[in-house]
């Protein structure tokens, strides 16, 4: 059974969902609107809305269930202190994947260039 990987880039005004293989081959992408908490009036509620619908449209899209997820990489604004990636951590369980990384999205970007 082939298994997936969810890449995410969250940012304040919008949000890309990638999805590939387990041989690291591209299947879909998919833009959400801010997945920062920051950037909603009822804050995390909001950000557990927009990421929410997105991962399950990206699931959907694809006709897979988050068991079928092998792993998540969730780079996302607004992910500056260990309360705030605990928070998000809660709303990413919420979607059914079970493995899983939360940083600050800037981390992203640091890694990309090692």
């Amino acid at each position: 059974m082939v298994k997936y990987v969810i890449g995410v880039d969250g940012g304040s005004t919008k949000t890309h969902y990638a999805l590939f293989d387990s041989q690291g081959k591209f299947v879909n992408f998919i833009q959400g609107g801010p997945a920062n908490h920051e950037a909603y009036h009822d804050g995390y509620e909001g950000a557990r809305k927009e990421i929410k619908r997105s991962v399950f449209k990206l699931l959907q899209q694809n006709r897979l269930k988050p068991e079928d997820v092998s792993y998540g990489i969730f780079g996302l604004a607004g992910v500056d202190t260990k309360k705030q990636q605990k928070e998000l951590s809660k709303i990413i369980c919420e979607t059914g994947i079970r493995n899983f990384k939360v940083f600050n999205d800037a981390f992203l970007g640091i890694k990309a260039g090692s």
